[in-house]
């Protein structure tokens, strides 16, 4: 059964920001340099600056692209413009697209997930990482120690109809990206007052990772790779 619990976020403070859809960014292995350029400049604080720095000449591996993330991301904390949620929280997410001219919905379930070697967790993996993302990944976590992007998983057993209960009011962010879809976000803190919540579902089933990049990283010989962790990893996840 997959370990399924809220976690302290990361959140942009919208007073040092000011318009949230200035500062977000699709995953980074869909970016183009083109469009790497472009995020740059919608903001000195656009998510791209801290998941896909550019790639310049560095002198030492202390003023590569991870280590030039990591300082901004302290820098970032330290100013004000990200902060830490004050309590572990679960964040429900909101896409609304148009479709084939109709309007669509996608709604996930954004927490920490715990993975285990073997088949104990209840995550499994559906996809073959190339070694040179699995790197990358690896190294920017461990300058960073955070999860810029969750993982995605999906449950058999939808988590559909939680949402609406979970996500009455108006939403806690509201962002619309450049391809016009619109992403609202609901911090949702545990309490007695909540319905019954979607974690009770899903701990009692896998989940399928449509990225094991978190489950894996990279071996000394050429080909190979090992769990990320001697025990077990934590890794941020999407679940749909």
């Amino acid at each position: 059964m997959a370990d399924v619990q809220p976690f302290r976020g990361l959140r942009y403070n919208l007073e040092r920001i000011g318009d949230i859809s200035a500062v977000i960014s699709p995953p980074y292995d869909i970016i183009s340099p083109q469009e790497q350029e472009f995020y740059y400049k919608q903001s000195p604080y656009n998510v791209v600056r801290l998941e896909f720095e550019s790639d310049e000449p560095c002198g030492s591996p202390q003023s590569n692209k991870y280590a030039r993330a990591a300082d901004r991301l302290k820098g970032w904390l330290k100013t004000g413009i990200l902060f830490r949620e004050p309590t572990p929280v679960f964040y429900i997410l909101e896409h609304r697209f148009i479709h084939q001219g109709i309007m669509r919905q996608r709604w996930g379930l954004t927490a920490r997930v715990r993975l285990d070697q073997g088949d104990k967790s209840g995550a499994r993996p559906h996809e073959v990482v190339l070694e040179k993302h699995i790197g990358d990944r690896l190294s920017l976590l461990r300058s960073c120690q955070v999860n810029f992007s969750p993982v995605m998983g999906i449950v058999r057993k939808g988590l559909l109809p939680f949402f609406p209960q979970l996500a009455r009011d108006n939403p806690d962010l509201s962002a619309v990206d450049p391809y016009g879809v619109t992403h609202n976000l609901w911090v949702v803190a545990m309490s007695k007052a909540l319905p019954p919540f979607p974690p009770c579902l899903v701990t009692r089933q896998s989940i399928l990772l449509t990225d094991t990049t978190a489950m894996k990283q990279p071996c000394p010989t050429k080909g190979s790779s090992k769990p990320l962790a001697p025990t077990a990893a934590e890794v941020k996840t999407l679940i749909l």
